[in-house]
């Protein structure tokens, strides 16, 4: 090591030194590179036999692990305190290859590059949960009815609370058409969009809660169901049986469920309602105040005041009753306005078409039922025409089926786990999972709820 009596390094001392620094880091990256280099050509290329002409993918994307380096034992310091000076002559020594460098250098690459690895088609490994693919599912030859709905109440709730009154936000249409052409805009800029998470759900526990009698059991309050939740819950359960599955599976759903006392709850946990929508949900609601008259015209009302009904609807299996018993489910469903003349409860629309399966699955969970589709160009209600929904068991079979075996394997997961415990449904692409949910946050039931109900 070079001495300074003068106390220290010149400028010129500390360049030169920084140039040798800077040529001995590059010397070890170029011999880094070059033993890397080797180390690869050595694992693509087959030890014994010929020289294969093609590099396959899997040899290029799986080679052979490399035999461990063998590196001569580093000496001991001379003395306990001494500082370790490492033997700088020490090399890695590898395996000696039988093929010479040309003959690696001779391995071909396919034209245009190498392909990808197939992905793997089957359902992703889940010990914990039942994976279902949907191309394979339904599996059970039988069908499924769809009882007619029975309603057994309403409610009408703002900003995310319940009103007094169950029919506060009820709507009917009017008997004659309003002036056109109506801007649905009008007023955009002061509306307050809070549509960005589930509060139907809670309001519908409260419903029950309130409706309840002293001494009435859980069953009773809920007409003897054994599922509760809302409309759009089943709706999503039999998504793959409708029109718009194509357009909708590669989104993801999840839906968690628990039991109380017997009745099996479920909440879908994503609410696809977003800000996103803010601009297409004001302009529906501007439609809505534009055709329709109030059903309590001496109260207060505000544009985005929303009735729900609630109905029971029965899912009965032609098949062994006992293996397979029917479900009834009580469930919430939104319903915009009431054709008075006809008692249809109607869903509007816009520019779409009045019987595809959707509209029908969704008629069907609620009838009578209608639908209002308005014709609007730029921001601006032109007309509107509304047409009563004839439900086909060519379209509710098949959903019907869809619900109920989602349904039964819920129940069946819940049948073997501690009450309260929670079981999540998860949906996405082709790929259903069904199983226990140990993510205490994801909890739904209300506290009152489960007080008032506690056996």
């Amino acid at each position: 090591m070079q001495s300074y009596s003068s106390g220290g390094p010149t400028a010129e001392d500390v360049r030169r030194m920084r140039e040798e620094i800077a040529r001995a880091k590059e010397q070890i990256r170029v011999n880094d590179e070059t033993i890397q280099n080797l180390s690869q050509m050595l694992a693509l290329k087959t030890v014994q036999g010929p020289p294969a002409p093609l590099l396959t993918p899997q040899a290029y994307f799986h080679p052979p692990p490399l035999p461990a380096p063998s590196v001569a034992p580093l000496p001991p310091p001379s003395a306990p305190n001494a500082l370790y000076q490492p033997s700088w002559n020490t090399t890695p020594t590898y395996p000696t290859p039988k093929d010479s460098t040309a003959d690696l250098l001779n391995l071909s690459i396919p034209k245009g590059g190498i392909p990808p690895k197939e992905p793997s088609k089957k359902p992703p490994s889940s010990p914990d949960k039942l994976v279902i693919d949907i191309s394979q599912f339904p599996l059970d030859d039988f069908s499924v009815s769809l009882s007619t709905p029975e309603k057994i109440g309403e409610f009408s709730f703002r900003d995310g609370s319940l009103l007094e009154t169950a029919n506060h936000a009820m709507r009917y249409l009017k008997d004659h058409k309003p002036a056109f052409p109506n801007d649905l805009n009008h007023g955009i800029d002061q509306y307050h969009f809070t549509e960005d998470k589930n509060e139907r759900f809670d309001n519908l526990q409260s419903w029950i809660q309130n409706r309840a009698d002293y001494d009435d059991t859980l069953h009773e309050s809920t007409n003897q169901s054994d599922f509760v939740c809302l409309r759009g819950t089943l709706m999503r359960f039999a998504e793959p049986a409708l029109d718009s599955w194509s357009k909708i599976c590669s989104r993801k759903v999840t839906i968690h469920a628990t039991k109380v006392n017997d009745v099996i709850f479920l909440m879908e946990r994503s609410w696809y309602h977003t800000t996103s929508r803010q601009h297409l949900n004001y302009n529906k609601l501007k439609f809505i105040e534009a055709i329709t008259d109030s059903a309590t015209y001496h109260m207060d009302h505000q544009l985005d005041d929303e009735y729900y009904t609630v109905m029971t609807a029965d899912f009965v299996p032609h098949a062994d009753p006992v293996k397979n018993p029917r479900f009834r489910v009580l469930y919430a469903a939104k319903v915009d306005l009431i054709d008075r003349k006809t008692g249809d409860r109607m869903a509007v629309k816009f520019n779409s078409g009045f019987q595809s399966k959707t509209t029908q699955l969704q008629g069907a969970l609620v009838a009578p039922s209608g639908v209002v589709s308005g014709d609007v160009r730029d921001g601006h209600l032109i007309d509107y025409s509304k047409q009563h929904i004839n439900v086909s068991e060519r379209v509710t079979k098949p959903s019907a089926k869809w619900i109920y075996e989602v349904l039964d394997e819920i129940k069946k997961q819940l049948d073997n786990l501690p009450e309260g415990t929670l079981v999540e449904f998860e949906r996405e692409g082709e790929i259903i999972k069904i199983g226990k949910c140990t993510d205490t946050s994801r909890r739904f039931m209300k506290m009152s709820f489960l007080k008032r109900f506690k056996r």
